[in-house]
This record gives structure tokens, C-alpha cells and sequence, in this order.
């Protein structure tokens, strides 16, 4: 991954806007799967290397992604899922 690049430089290179990119690194918008490729194509890496991106930073602290139920509303538990 290049360093040193600014989110004007990936907005332009992938073709996601600035704002959305301030988004979701904020955590206040989820990228679709498209989104992904895009930033992953601006900062020439697989896909699958953007999520080791923020676990490179919190190794020792819990994730901050969750699976959580169909409704969102609650942390999925994939026994109940079976039964």
C-alpha cells in the first residue's frame, strides 16, 4: 500500500468521492462491495488487504466489526442461526 497518499489522490485514483471516503473511515458509512474494490484498486492492493488494515492497529483490543442478526439489531450467534 502506497504511503503518504492523500484522500484527494484515492478519490481520484478509485473513482469514490472524498466525502465517502471521510465516511467510512469514520465508521459512519459502510462501503459496498463496489466501494471496496474502487479503494482497492486506488491503492493498488487486493480487497482482502483491506481488512487487515484496522486490525494492524487494534491487534490486542476487541474488533470493532461485529456479525450481528438479519435485523441489525442484535450480535448474531450462529446456534440460534442452526436451531
Amino acid at each position: 500500500m502506497e504511503e503518504g497518499l492523500t484522500l484527494e489522490q484515492l478519490a481520484e485514483r478509485s473513482g469514490v468521492s472524498r466525502r465517502q471516503l471521510i465516511n467510512i473511515e469514520q465508521a459512519k458509512h459502510a462501503p459496498t462491495v463496489t466501494t471496496l474494490h474502487a479503494i482497492a484498486y486506488g491503492l493498488n492492493v487486493a480487497v482482502g488487504d483491506l481488512a487487515n488494515v484496522g486490525s494492524a492497529r487494534s491487534a490486542s483490543g476487541p474488533s470493532a466489526v461485529a456479525p450481528v442478526s438479519p435485523g441489525g439489531t442484535k450480535p448474531f450467534d450462529e446456534r440460534q442461526a442452526a436451531s
